[in-house]
């Protein structure tokens, strides 16, 4: 385990695992847990995507080995994400593909809507945004009532299906069960106050939503309605109740989170695909030939812009072209009337007298170009 001091004291724990070829420039994953969880909770993770990519994992604040808020501490989700981007730092990650499970996942929403440009991909497992949607508040009375183990004991249904590895089970219960009650009382109300469904619109990068459809602890409802608000986002839902999927369904998961994270476009390739209007998460699903029409009809859309844009500009200079006459005097006669009615206007010309009268007719119609087009400006404003 390593730890780094946040920028107000509080130590946090993390690991590193990269078991990518020697020779490799492997991405860094991030991987957020959720309440009352740890780095541990990743155990059947950590083997498969650490040969693919470099694979950090946070504990939050109050977890594991990190540090405990004082009791007279100030604590919020804002301190959460804040360590997150710390730990990006720290690790000489630019950006990241983040995963985030449960709370974990309200973490990598906030990072994702608040520093866009960390963001690779990111995928959210069982997390809606927030907690105010859910019964949570329900279960403190019974955690004070029955201890924070028999409690969990008792409400594992919603954690987990009957058809689940009893020995499983059993860690967690005892892993769960281990975290300081008073602490995850003081976690849970806090979440239970965030509601930022309205906020989600904003996340930019490819995100894949994963979620138990019949769970009891989140609203499972709310998983529809924020693929509908972040654009492009897809969302694949388990049929179990189970809300503890990174756990019960880890292979399932990562096939999921590993199809979707190699589909993904590259960022620069994002960017443009974004600046063209189109739907990049939709576009990888179509393959190669969707993606050549999306970058045929881009193209086909930039040089219409440009043509336009050149007749435009041809036709501005017909116009000041326009009753110039082609004598040498008349030319002069007409710039003289122009500087006249520049300098009234405000302006200060350079182009005097004594300069035009030995000019030539090309710099003259110049000349006169150039001070019709700063009056027809003038007359505009």
């Amino acid at each position: 385990m390593r730890f780094f001091t946040a920028r107000d004291g509080l130590k946090i724990a993390y690991r590193v695992d990269d078991f990518t070829d020697p020779w490799s420039a492997p991405d860094t994953l991030l991987l957020v847990h959720a309440a009352m969880g740890n780095a541990k909770r990743w155990f059947r993770w950590v083997p498969r995507l650490a040969r693919r990519f470099r694979v950090v994992r946070m504990e939050l604040r109050g977890h594991g080995e990190s540090g405990m808020p004082a009791a007279g501490a100030q604590f919020s989700l804002q301190h959460l994400v804040d360590d997150a981007i710390e730990l990006l730092d720290l690790v000489g990650a630019r950006a990241a593909h983040v995963v985030g499970n449960s709370a974990g996942g309200y973490v990598s929403q906030k990072l994702a809507i608040q520093q866009p440009a960390r963001v690779k991909t990111l995928a959210l497992f069982g997390s809606t945004p927030g907690l105010k949607q859910s019964h949570a508040l329900t279960w403190l009375p019974l955690v004070k009532e029955r201890g924070l183990r028999k409690f969990l004991a008792d409400t594992i249904h919603e954690r987990f299906d009957s058809g689940a590895d009893a020995k499983l089970v059993e860690w967690f219960l005892g892993q769960a069960g281990s975290n300081d009650p008073v602490f995850v009382e003081r976690f849970i109300t806090h979440m239970c106050t965030h509601d930022f469904m309205d906020e989600i619109g904003r996340i930019q990068c490819p995100t894949l939503i994963v979620a138990a459809g019949k769970e009891q602890i989140g609203h499972a409802g709310a998983y529809g309605e924020m693929q509908k608000r972040i654009r492009g986002s897809e969302l694949k839902l388990y049929d179990t109740t189970g809300h503890n999927i990174c756990d019960g369904y880890p292979e399932r998961c990562m096939d999921d989170l590993l199809e979707f994270i190699l589909e993904a476009p590259e960022d620069e390739f994002l960017q443009y695909l974004k600046d063209s209007g189109e739907d990049p998460v939709a576009l990888a699903r179509e393959g190669r030939e969707g993606i050549a029409a999306a970058l045929k009809r881009h193209g086909q859309a930039k040089l219409a812009a440009a043509r336009r844009d050149h007749s435009q500009q041809t036709g501005d200079i017909e116009r000041l072209r326009q009753g110039i006459p082609a004598d040498l005097q008349g030319k002069q006669n007409l710039l003289a009337q122009l500087i006249e009615k520049a300098k009234i206007a405000g302006h200060r010309v350079s182009f005097q007298n004594r300069d035009f009268k030995h000019a030539a007719a090309e710099d003259l119609d110049d000349a006169i170009q150039k001070l019709r087009a700063l009056l027809a400006r003038n007359s505009q404003t």
